[in-house]
């Protein structure tokens, strides 16, 4: 449930941002990768069954990305936009997955507008209460 309340939350913050970002669909879907991706890992390994986030999920989601992404890149060495795919990963995917946990990340506060974008839908997203709250009518 964490991660579609994060990105929907996401979605809402995109709605108010995105002309910093000159409205690109890109750089939208890459803020639901990120989303997603950390939240994939964030037990640590699957064999390993724990029932708590680590405290290197984000590390080691950001690390995944990095190796897919250079399997990529490394799959088309010559194709003219293959550094251009890898630093829009970097930027937009990796950076905001290493600072998703705001203050408390051994990255740093975030410091993008990405990055604290990604923070605060994450953030947002985790509260105890943020299911009962968003859903409450009065």
């Amino acid at each position: 449930k964490h991660s579609l309340y994060a990105s929907k939350v996401w979605k809402y913050l995109w709605r108010g941002f995105k002309q910093e970002f000159n409205d690109d669909e890109l750089i939208y879907q890459a803020g639901i990768i990120g989303i997603v991706f950390h939240d994939a890992i964030k037990y640590g390994d699957p064999a390993e069954n724990r029932r708590y986030t680590t405290n290197t999920h984000p590390e080691d989601a950001a690390e995944w990305m990095d190796i897919l992404v250079k399997e990529i890149t490394n799959d088309f060495p010559n194709h003219e936009r293959a550094q251009d795919f890898a630093s829009f990963c970097e930027t937009y995917i990796c950076r905001p997955i290493r600072h998703h946990q705001g203050p408390w990340s051994t990255y740093g506060a975030p410091k993008t507008l990405m990055q604290q974008l990604i923070f605060i839908a994450d953030f947002v997203a985790s509260q105890p209460t943020f299911e009962e709250e968003i859903f409450k009518c009065e």
